[in-house]
């Protein structure tokens, strides 16, 4: 040991490629074509691009390190740095990868050798011009071989005789000029014609028709200030029109051909079908987004890391625990003012990243932070501004608005317009935002990676009325494909830079989503609605939905969120479809469907709560899922005097079903203690 200090070797700043250009040195290149490799390898390992770019990086740094004069100096050869990922990928152990890796370099090596061989001048007045996205380029026939190679995987010979008859085609057309597109097409159609339809999949190009982009423009959503409820807007046209391509690539490439037939049937749908490769949404406490602990401006701070993290989602993020970062804040100026504005700003970013952005677990002792929280809510919504949507356990409203009458009637107000949205828990794991369930000691980050709707009254009807059984049977297989597509979702997302915009760890679960809950059971019932066979489905659809997706290695939750868009199209695809129908035993029942096509029920919607105790009928429909949310929560306006001294219909029927529940969870736990109690030879 020489005891001099250690000195990192030079960076590597530039590199020549093939045709003697230097262009500068970009390592995502490097970790580009590992993933590739990877993908055809089936290895799912997300950091182990990175790795492999960081120790070929430092070996060129090293070679550059042992130069001597003008060498140490000259940028690296395209050939030498393939050569070196090579050799780290085989010392590494992943063998599998090398080949894939080794097999991509002959591709390629393939594909630029046709295209060499296949150059030749072109005679003016007979070849025409091509346009393409960087303007015009005399015609090449080894343009359409290099690429049937490279991206069809054709051989050369195959490659050069699908593009003489392009060529042919082209030349007795006598066009003068011709686009990239049309080529494509005609090179399409030669594949068909020669039975090669496997490289016409994997060299068709993903596009979107010209009469679908002015629809796109016709339609394109106008932003609409101070509307009241506050809904996110669906994205500007530039996000539609790249989502429409997003779509159709999920379905040709990473859906297997029977899901992707659901999708297009409308047995399930897949939510964000549009942005698949974000997570649909976060849910983050509050603290992680400061850079150190909580001060008077730290809710400022927190507004300035929450911009990128909520445009990395397809559909909005969940804050917990504002009270430790509002606490510094209304301490140091004694007024709720700047939660107030705290509040205002973070509607606001909902408002201009086209995403919603609510808060749950807010946190604090003897609801007073809740309290405080409610009369900004209140303030804003009266100002006609854009709020975030509070998520809230009755166990963490109830001590707010206890002995204040007041402060109850503002609660009834904001949860009748969806601002307060009820909840409920489960002893060993708390619902913090749509699809992301914590638990007890859990304190980092979660997210929805992705959620699959399943069309329920499809499968009531093809069970038929009072065929229970056979429903459940259907559901279980259905759920099976839904988590198929949940898995592709996830595959997917695992190699995509663009999910990974937050440095801290989170941990992903995915939802499957119950659309025409409400149709489904009166199909089953031939007209009647009632709660014992609706608490039976969402219990097969729970126990499925957590077991099969353990089999998968998915954590998976049932969710009565994400179904609107599934919901409008489900009902619109069903409506022409002809509906079997048998006699009337008794006249006086409803009809199980009505003939107005409507979309279907979202969630967990009940139609009958405007009755003697729908707190306790909730509580019964809902037993069998073990934390969620009580969206839509609907009830008909009821007369009389409640606990809190008013008429709050929906504070009563949320008050009725937590302590129903809590009952119902208190006669479970005594009978299973009862039973662990008992005797085993008698008294």
């Amino acid at each position: 040991m020489s005891g001099e200090a250690w000195t990192p070797p030079p960076a590597v700043r530039s590199v020549r490629k093939r045709d003697g250009e230097i262009v500068p040195f970009d390592r995502e290149r490097i970790v580009n074509a590992v993933r590739r490799a990877q993908e055809a390898a089936c290895d799912s390992d997300p950091h182990f691009a990175r790795e492999v770019a960081d120790i070929v990086t430092l070996a060129l740094g090293a070679r550059r390190a042992r130069g001597v004069g003008e060498g140490a100096a000259a940028p690296s050869d395209v050939e030498e740095i393939q050569d070196l990922v090579e050799q780290a990928l085989v010392e590494m152990g992943r063998t599998p990868v090398a080949k894939a890796y080794i097999l991509y370099r002959a591709q390629r090596s393939a594909a630029r050798e046709a295209l060499s061989l296949e150059r030749r001048p072109t005679r003016e007045g007979r070849m025409p011009l091509v346009r393409n996205g960087g303007g015009t380029a005399p015609w090449e026939r080894g343009r359409i071989v290099a690429a049937l190679v490279e991206e069809a995987e054709l051989p050369r010979e195959t490659a050069a005789e699908v593009a003489r008859r392009v060529e042919g085609r082209v030349t007795g057309a006598r066009l003068r000029r011709l686009s990239t597109t049309l080529i494509r097409e005609l090179v399409a159609a030669e594949l068909v014609a020669m039975g090669l339809e496997s490289a016409l999949q994997r060299q068709e190009s993903v596009g979107v028709p010209r009469h679908d982009l002015r629809r796109m423009l016709a339609e394109a959503p106008r932003p609409a200030l101070g509307s009241a409820p506050f809904e996110v807007a669906s994205g500007d046209l530039s996000e539609t029109a790249g989502g429409e391509l997003l779509w159709r690539f999920v379905r040709a490439d990473l859906l297997d051909e029977r899901t992707a037939d659901l999708c297009a049937s409308g047995a399930i749908w897949i939510e964000d079908p549009r942005r698949p490769h974000l997570v649909l949404c976060r849910s983050l406490p509050a603290e992680l987004c400061l850079r150190g602990g909580p001060h008077p401006h730290s809710g400022f701070e927190m507004l300035a890391e929450l911009a990128p993290l909520l445009r990395g989602t397809a559909r909005g993020m969940v804050i917990e625990g504002l009270h430790g970062v509002a606490a510094p804040m209304t301490r140091a100026t004694r007024s709720t003012a700047g939660l107030r504005d705290v509040l205002a700003a973070l509607g606001a970013l909902s408002l201009a990243a086209g995403r919603t952005l609510d808060l749950a677990a807010p946190g604090g002792r003897g609801g007073s932070f809740v309290a405080h929280l409610l009369r900004a809510l209140g303030g804003l919504a009266r100002e006609g501004l854009a709020t975030p949507r509070l998520w809230l356990a009755w166990s963490e409203l109830a001590p707010a608005i206890e002995g204040d009458g007041a402060l109850a009637e503002l609660a009834e107000q904001l949860t009748s317009r969806g601002i307060v949205r009820p909840l409920w828990h489960a002893r060993d794991e708390r619902w913090v935002a749509p699809g992301c369930r914590r638990g007890p000691r859990e304190r980092g980050a979660l997210a929805c990676g992705g959620a699959v709707a399943i069309n329920l009254p499809r499968l009531a009807r093809q069970a038929g009325p009072w065929r229970e059984d056979v429903l459940h049977e259907a559901l279980v297989s259905r759920v099976e494909s839904a988590l198929d597509a949940l898995v592709a979702l996830r595959d997917f997302q695992r190699d995509q830079p663009a999910a990974q915009v937050t440095a801290v760890r989170e941990r992903v679960s995915y939802a499957l989503v119950p659309v025409g809950f409400v149709e489904a059971l009166r199909i089953l019932a031939d007209g009647e609605l009632r709660v014992a066979p609706g608490a039976r489905l969402l219990g097969v659809l729970a126990d499925a939905t957590r077991r099969l997706a353990r089999k998968r290695g998915l954590t998976a939750v049932v969710s009565p969120l994400f179904g609107g868009r599934a919901a409008v199209r489900m009902a619109a695809l069903d409506a022409g479809v002809r509906r079997p129908s048998q006699p009337r035993l008794f006249a006086d029942l409803p009809a199980p469907e009505t003939e107005a096509d409507r979309p279907y029920s979202q969630g967990f919607a009940w139609p009958r709560l405007g009755g003697e105790n729908p707190g306790e009928e909730l509580a019964a429909l809902l037993a069998t899922v073990r934390s969620g949310a009580l969206l839509p929560l609907e009830v008909a306006s009821r007369s009389g005097p409640s606990q809190q001294g008013g008429s709050h219909p929906h504070l009563s029927v949320w008050r009725d079903f937590d302590q129903a529940r809590s009952r119902s969870v208190g006669e479970r736990s005594a009978r299973i203690v009862s039973a662990d109690t008992r005797p085993l030879f008698g008294s």
